[in-house]
């Protein structure tokens, strides 16, 4: 089924952007004023993977995974409504991309998807495991309280990718320091040869004049 991606003017004069699936353009306005929004604009979004999964702008950092999900418990656990916190969300976000995501995702929760099946539609963004715990805290009846240890669980993953990533990076920042010393020296220990055959460096670097013809 086709997505349109559309901006919607709410009651108070506010105005909503979102992504909702529909057989037409027709059809999208008519989901939208079924929302109680009037519709403004709707472009078809074009961009879906091998899968059939919506595809928006790049895929979501895991630092931007895990500072979402922090902003998203920590609105859940102060008793504002899904539909408000992922508001608040996506007003605070950094880059268009996260905007753009968490707008698609609040989109379809307006229109009575749950959380986990809206995410669903993104699984680049959103990988199995964290849908599946959010799935399960909807179903329990208590998402803010998971959503406050998936966030836990998302730092502690992006902060050890990092200290991986930093310990493979150092030795190679240091192997290749090494090597470029190694090489300034041994051009200049050949450069010095050439210009004084007779001296104690002409044995060191007949290999290298050999090379050199």
């Amino acid at each position: 089924m086709p997505a349109f991606r559309f901006e919607a003017a709410q009651p108070d004069g506010k105005f909503q952007k979102g992504i909702l699936d529909a057989d037409s353009p027709r059809q999208a306005r008519a989901l939208i004023r079924e929302r109680g929004l009037v519709p403004l604009d709707i472009t078809a979004v074009e961009n879906r993977d091998s899968a059939g999964s919506i595809v928006i702008g790049g895929r979501l950092r895991d630092s931007e995974l895990a500072l979402c999900t922090r902003q998203l418990a920590s609105l859940l656990a102060a008793r504002l409504p899904l539909e408000r916190s992922l508001s608040a969300v996506i007003e605070q976000a950094e880059t268009a991309r996260i905007r753009e995501k968490f707008a698609a995702v609040r989109s379809e929760v307006v229109g009575g998807s749950t959380l986990a099946h809206a995410m669903a539609k993104f699984p680049r963004d959103f990988p199995d495991t964290y849908r599946a715990l959010i799935g399960a805290g909807e179903q329990s009846g208590d998402l803010a309280r998971v959503m406050t240890r998936l966030a836990d669980y998302v730092e502690s993953r992006t902060a050890l990718a990092s200290k991986v990533k930093l310990a493979f990076t150092y030795p190679a920042i240091v192997t290749l320091v090494a090597m470029s010393v190694i090489i300034a020296l041994m051009t200049y220990v050949c450069r010095c040869a050439r210009q004084r055959p007779n001296s104690r460096f002409t044995a060191g670097c007949s290999a290298c004049r050999c090379s050199g013809g």
